[in-house]
């Protein structure tokens, strides 16, 4: 929580980075803005809409059911982490719609921090739920889903 706060108190206060690019001795600034409205918008903006969804989605799954029942249905069975999954998105969609310093060095830390609390929180599952947890470990993967092809569709290979 403290680095989502930190984050965006850097974000929208007065970043360091666009001071230190707008000081600069070549025209960086008007590219910068250039950069943030058209690709940042459009890139940034969705990531952190899906983001949202996904911490929706996995938060409405075990609100009521906290560690009675395994949840592996919904979102569950495209991703088991789809709350943190969401909260990365969110963080990558606000750096790249307002990319800063800190952001780009700390933003890799949260990822290794909740891929951390992710394996700590499966080791607690597997305890408790057994084989159960790990069949649906074994084909739902941690963070990312899989993409699939319509049946009887060949990948393009380059």
């Amino acid at each position: 929580m403290g680095f989502m706060v930190s984050l965006f108190a850097e974000m929208y206060g007065f970043p360091l980075t666009v001071y230190l690019l707008s000081s600069a001795t070549y025209p960086v600034s008007p590219l910068f803005s250039g950069y943030v409205w058209r690709v940042g918008q459009l890139v940034g903006s969705p990531l952190v809409i899906i983001g949202i969804v996904l911490i929706y989605k996995g938060w409405k799954e075990i609100v009521f059911l906290r560690g009675t029942v395994l949840v592996t249905q919904g979102i569950y069975s495209v991703v088991r982490h789809p709350q943190y999954l969401g909260f990365l998105l969110v963080t990558l969609g606000q750096f790249i719609v307002w990319p800063t310093i800190p952001t780009a060095i700390l933003w890799p830390v949260l990822v290794l921090l909740y891929y951390r609390q992710a394996k700590r929180e499966e080791a607690m599952l597997a305890e408790t739920f057994g084989q159960q947890f790990h069949a649906w470990a074994s084909k739902t993967p941690m963070f990312l889903p899989k993409i699939r092809l319509p049946h009887g569709s060949k990948p393009v290979s380059p």
